[in-house]
């Protein structure tokens, strides 16, 4: 029956009240459909049935220096080890092998991410060429966009939260005549990211300057710079960190159990906050203005070296160490 055909209604009530037999029969069909689509059994079963034709088979081969249940580690996951990739996970092999033996003694009870300015397909690239095993979860492109496991499931969510008043290509055409400026190669371009080069001595004077033009332009976005020559312009809900805290609460992971390790300017959200951070000890000046703030542990250590330093200085696959209840106690 059309639901918005009055008539059409009426005369099926009609007919329902009318004859007791067909009132049963259809009460009957009726209570049957509800329990096999509507309730919580019919619901599971409905949602299992679906994502076992979707998930590939399991395959019986396992990588030589892969990370045991790396795709499922998120949903027994307590804890998250999240690095930045260049110049913090990457950058000295032998330390590295000893963070992959530790993470895989670890168990399911800690994810490890990976977060980077990158695209995917360069994160991909990297992770390959330096035979680093698949991580729970990516984090690419300056924060814009997450995937999940071997599969690299997309997050569609994270993708229609930062949409919230991104306009691409006013921005651009914003920001075409900013001489101090000039746009990377179209690989790094992304739907919800713009990335430039600029000229590091004077990066505080064009921060401030695109961020007064997007401004009088009612544009909301965030402007991010690194490496003292890298800038990128991203929507006004997008980051590292906010992508990281997005994908915490998902999870049901606490973001105090959360530890963060990066090395550069666009990781400085990822590391503040509520997280447990590490500044790996080869990182750029641009990050100084962080030490001496809670939570944040400057390693000695380079690359994964600090990473694994600051794993011992916080006890993170023991019981991770709040700073703020240490000082209380």
């Amino acid at each position: 029956v059309d639901p918005l055909d009055t008539d059409a209604m009426v005369t099926a009530l009609l007919a329902a009240l009318s004859n007791k037999a067909r009132w049963q029969r259809w009460s009957k069909a009726g209570l049957t459909g509800v329990q096999k689509h509507f309730s919580w059994p019919g619901h599971v079963n409905n949602y299992l049935r679906e994502i076992t034709r979707l998930l590939p088979k399991r395959s019986r081969r396992r990588p030589k220096r892969g990370l045991r249940n790396s795709r499922g580690r998120l949903a027994t996951a307590d804890r998250i080890l999240v690095c930045d990739l260049n110049n913090t996970l990457l950058g000295d092999e032998a330390a590295l092998l000893r963070l992959i033996r530790l993470l895989n003694e670890a168990g399911e009870r800690v994810a490890f991410g990976v977060v980077t300015g990158k695209r995917i397909a360069c994160a991909l690239s990297q992770l390959e060429r330096k035979r680093v095993p698949m991580p729970s979860f990516l984090i690419t492109a300056t924060g814009t966009e997450i995937h999940y496991g071997s599969q690299l499931v997309a997050d569609d969510g994270w993708a229609r939260t930062i949409d919230y008043r991104w306009e691409l290509e006013k921005v651009r055409q914003v920001i075409a005549g900013v001489a101090a400026i000039q746009p990377q190669a179209s690989d790094e371009q992304t739907p919800y990211k713009l990335s430039y080069f600029y000229d590091g001595q004077a990066i505080q004077t064009v921060i401030t300057g695109l961020r007064k033009t997007l401004r009088q332009n009612d544009l909301q976005a965030t402007v991010v710079s690194a490496h003292g020559k890298y800038l990128d312009i991203l929507p006004v809900r997008a980051s590292k960190g906010a992508a990281l805290r997005y994908l915490a609460d998902k999870w049901g992971v606490p973001v105090e159990h959360i530890l963060a390790c990066g090395d550069s300017g666009n990781d400085d959200e990822m590391l503040s906050g509520e997280t447990l951070g590490v500044v790996v000890g080869n990182h750029e000046a641009e990050i100084d203005y962080l030490r001496g703030r809670e939570r944040i542990y400057f390693a000695e250590g380079a690359y994964a070296a600090g990473i694994l330093e600051g794993i011992d200085h916080y006890d993170f696959f023991g019981s991770p160490s709040d700073p703020e209840e240490e000082d209380e106690a």
